[in-house]
């Protein structure tokens, strides 16, 4: 799991810098698309992280095993030696080695929001309320009953 985190960690934060655009993520022909679906710097990042711990795992299941003693104690901190790698060497290769220039964007795209959403964006409410004209809230609950409640 950390291999994992370390990867989506970068490219969320460090790479795309948090602008992500959300409607051509389910986009099968979309900018996130890579090479047939697969993402060769992520998948390159995890196995050069995951390969020197896997005498550690396979010795945990089978405790019969002779490893070194380097990859027993690589093993007691496998998550942290994934997260730290991977954050890092994938950083590097997006960065300096092959940036994925195709699927940056330069202002993140939200998906499109419901009326009811956009209203209460705009009053800083809560989903689901609108000021009235009384000075309290109306909520519209599941039956379609508007209930007023004093503020």
């Amino acid at each position: 799991m950390g291999p994992i985190a370390g990867i989506v960690i970068s490219d969320f934060y460090l790479v795309r810098k948090k602008k992500l655009d959300i409607r051509a993520m389910y986009d099968p022909n979309g900018r996130y698309r890579y090479n047939r679906g697969w993402n060769w710097r992520a998948w390159l990042t995890f196995f050069t992280a995951v390969g020197p711990i896997l005498p550690g795992f396979a010795q945990s299941i089978n405790p019969l095993l002779n490893i070194s003693d380097g990859a027993k104690y690589l093993y007691t901190f496998s998550w942290m030696w994934g997260i730290v790698l991977c954050t890092i060497l994938y950083y590097v290769i997006c960065t300096y080695i092959s940036p994925p220039t195709e699927s940056f964007v330069d202002v993140p795209v939200f998906p499109p929001r419901t009326e009811e959403e956009e209203q209460a964006f705009i009053n800083r409410g809560t989903v689901g309320e609108t000021p009235s004209e009384t000075g309290s809230l109306e909520k519209t609950e599941q039956t379609g009953i508007k209930v007023d409640e004093k503020v």
